[in-house]
C-alpha cells in the first residue's frame, strides 16, 4: 500500500485538467466536422440513387413499350397495353406522366434533358444539373424509334 502512495508515476490534477481542457476545445470542432461530412455523403448518395432509379424506370418502360417517340426534352413510350407514358422536363425537375394524367417527380435541379437518336434502335440521354454535373445514358430499343 505504501508503494502506491509514494509512487511518482501517475496522473496529477494538473495533467488531468490540461487533458480535459484540450478535449473540451476539440470536441465542438470534431462534432461540426463530422456533421458536415455526413451531410455531404447523404446528399450525394440521394442524388445518385435518384438518377439510378430514373434510369431503371426508363429501362422498364423500354421493356414494356412497342414504340418510342423522341422530342426536345421529352420521351414518349407507347406501351403494349395501349397506355402512353411520357418522361419530360418540367421546370427544374424530371417527371413521369401516364396518359397525360398527374405526374410523378423523379429528379430535381435539372438544367436540361437532351435526347439524341444514334440509329434506328438506340438513343442517348444526357442530363445536365444546376451544379454543372452531366450524366449520359445509352439506351437500346428493339423496335424503330421516331423523332419529332
Amino acid at each position: 500500500m505504501r508503494r502506491i502512495i509514494d509512487s511518482e508515476s501517475g496522473i496529477t490534477l494538473i495533467s488531468l485538467l490540461l487533458a480535459l481542457s484540450v478535449l473540451i476545445m476539440i470536441f465542438p470542432l470534431l462534432n461540426q466536422m463530422l456533421s458536415s461530412i455526413e451531410k455531404l455523403n447523404t446528399s450525394a448518395s440521394i442524388d445518385t440513387l435518384a438518377i439510378e432509379q430514373f434510369y431503371y424506370f426508363l429501362e422498364n418502360e423500354l421493356n414494356h413499350s412497342e414504340k418510342i417517340t423522341l422530342a426536345t426534352e421529352k420521351i414518349t413510350f407507347h406501351r403494349k397495353d395501349g397506355s402512353i407514358v411520357t418522361y419530360s422536363k418540367y421546370e427544374d425537375k424530371l417527371r413521369r406522366q401516364s396518359n397525360d394524367l398527374g405526374h410523378e417527380l423523379l429528379i430535381f435541379n435539372v438544367l436540361s434533358m437532351k435526347t439524341f437518336q444514334l440509329n434506328d434502335h438506340a438513343f442517348q440521354l444526357t442530363l445536365q444539373f444546376r451544379d454543372g454535373e452531366f450524366h449520359e445514358k445509352y439506351l437500346l430499343f428493339p423496335y424503330l424509334i421516331e423523332s419529332l
